[in-house]
C-alpha cells in the first residue's frame, strides 16, 4: 500500500523521477510480460512526467540538482530522514563495496549489506528486463530531460548513467545519518 517493498528481495513499485506514487493501481504478475491497471493514460511517458509542460521540464533543469523532500518518493512515503540516494551516494556505494550477483546485486561494506533486486523497468506500459536487470533512481537530476540512475545486469553496475525522467524505475530508500 505504500509503494515500497515489504522485504529486501521484493521489487516494490516503479516510479518516474520526481513522482511520489506509481502511475498504476495494480500489476498482474501471473504471466509475463506483466500487465497493469493504469491511472495515467499511456503509462510512463514524457507527457505524464512530473514538471513536464509543452516540450520541456519546468523544475529541476540544472545538472546536479537534488530532489526536494516533497518530490522524493522515499521521503514522502517514509518521512523523517529517508531519501532516494543521490548520484554521489550511489557512486560511493559502487566504489567502496564488494559486489555479488544473486537475482540482483548485493553490496557489502564494513559488514553491512544492501541488496537490490533485478526489478527491471517500465517504458510506457511495458515491463522490461524483470528478473535480469535493475534500474534504481538517484535523487540527482542530470541535464534536462534526464536524471541519474544506478543500472546493473549480470556482469556490471554503474552509478554515472542517466536516462529519461519519465521512465518507471525502482527506488531504494536510504536513511541519512551522521557517521562518527
Amino acid at each position: 500500500t505504500t509503494g515500497l517493498a515489504e522485504n529486501e528481495s521484493d521489487y516494490g513499485d516503479y516510479f518516474a523521477w520526481g513522482a511520489i506514487k506509481p502511475w498504476y493501481s495494480s500489476i498482474d504478475k501471473s504471466k509475463y510480460p506483466w500487465t497493469a491497471t493504469w491511472e495515467k493514460t499511456g503509462g510512463y511517458t514524457e507527457a505524464n512526467a512530473p514538471y513536464y509542460n509543452n516540450g520541456s521540464y519546468t523544475k529541476y533543469t540544472t545538472d546536479g540538482e537534488i530532489l526536494k523532500a516533497s518530490d522524493d518518493a522515499a521521503n514522502v512515503i517514509l518521512g523523517g530522514d529517508w531519501w532516494i540516494p543521490t548520484q554521489a551516494i550511489w557512486q560511493a556505494l559502487v566504489d567502496n563495496s564488494t559486489k555479488g550477483l544473486d537475482s540482483g546485486f548485493k553490496f557489502t561494506n564494513n559488514g553491512q549489506t544492501l541488496f537490490l533486486p533485478a526489478a527491471g523497468y517500465v517504458d510506457n506500459t511495458q515491463f522490461n528486463a524483470v528478473g535480469s536487470d535493475g534500474y534504481y533512481w538517484s535523487g540527482t537530476v542530470y541535464w534536462s530531460p534526464d536524471a541519474y540512475y544506478l543500472p546493473f545486469n549480470y556482469s556490471e553496475v554503474r552509478a554515472q548513467s542517466s536516462w529519461d525522467r519519465y521512465s518507471g524505475y525502482s527506488v531504494r530508500p536510504v536513511r541519512l545519518v551522521a557517521v562518527d
